[in-house]
């Protein structure tokens, strides 16, 4: 158990400067907003496409993994809104609030898994990362976006609007790109690989300092919804996601690298889109921000409990 609080502490470090950095005079508020940018359209998409060009999947479970990430959401998303109404039951949630509801039960915080997973298992583990992103990225955009749009007080998107959001996004792009071109056996120009891969290192850094300067303690709230969501995104779907990929044979380090992606808390834009299409972005923050302080004891545990450290 310490072995495994210890892998990850690192990671821990960084999102806790990242917090501390925020609140310093040293970078304004409105410079995050660029590092973020940044992060988002340059760095992460170059770290993703080095990783899968250069990456063998020969070997990986590409199929196994991917399956028992998608049944996951799935499964986890079509229990929201089955029990839509029993959530809108509850104190103080309406449509908005369920819609944060929604995403902080089913997405993941990309920057933090793969942070995790390079620092455990090294270039297998960010590959195998990259593969949980190219399963989830697109699943879970599409379902957060509809379920954001249905019950927030915005227009909901056209399906041409939405499909062109899923086709601008950087991480998709970046991962389809790389897998093309690991597919294709194409060798690029080296001093080219070279550069894209210097800016992708420092994705996970920033990312991780990204993470802690979204954290809003002042939203923080004693509510049993908000407890209820920490419980199917820290506790549920981890068993389901783990369970699923077990039974499909996967193991070893690509477990590993399943345990952490589904274990991780929701993902920091999860506010943005609840800002931008009307949903409740106050609860979404304060969802984020106590999901991230509890998956400091709960993601070591997770791995823990598999033998992953």
């Amino acid at each position: 158990m310490i072995l495994a609080f210890e892998s990850l502490l690192p990671s821990f470090l960084l999102i806790l400067f990242g917090f501390g950095l925020s609140r310093s005079p040293l970078l304004p508020a409105a410079l995050w907003e660029g590092i973020e940018r940044l992060n988002y359209y340059v760095l992460f998409p170059a770290l993703l496409f080095v990783t899968l060009a250069r990456a063998d999947l020969a070997s990986a479970p590409i199929g196994p993994m991917a399956g028992a990430m998608v049944l996951a959401i799935l499964l986890v998303a079509g229990g929201m809104l089955a029990s839509r109404r029993w959530w809108m039951s509850l104190p103080n949630v309406d449509g908005r609030a369920f819609s944060s509801h929604f995403q902080g039960a089913i997405r993941w915080q990309t920057s933090v898994a793969l942070a995790l997973a390079a620092t455990l298992y090294g270039r297998e583990g960010l590959a195998l990362g990259a593969i949980g992103v190219a399963a989830m990225i697109p699943l879970l955009n599409l379902l957060s976006v509809a379920v954001v749009a249905s019950y927030g007080a915005s227009t909901p998107p056209s399906r041409r609007a939405l499909a062109q959001e899923l086709a601008r996004n950087p991480l998709i792009l970046s991962v389809l790109a790389g897998a093309a071109l690991n597919a294709s056996g194409v060798r690029l120009y080296g001093p080219a690989v070279e550069t894209v891969d210097l800016l992708g290192r420092g994705a996970l850094g920033v990312g991780l300092l990204l993470v802690g300067a979204g954290l809003a303690p002042a939203t923080l709230r004693l509510r049993l919804d908000i407890g209820l969501v920490v419980v199917v995104k820290l506790v549920l779907m981890p068993i389901l996601m783990i369970g699923f990929a077990t039974l499909f044979g996967v193991e070893g380090v690509a477990l590993g690298v399943v345990a952490i992606s589904s274990a991780v808390p929701t993902a920091s834009n999860a506010y943005l889109l609840a800002r931008r299409l009307g949903g409740d972005a106050p609860l979404m923050s304060a969802i984020i921000t106590v999901q991230t302080v509890v998956a400091f004891a709960t993601l070591p545990t997770t791995l823990w409990l598999i033998g992953a450290t």
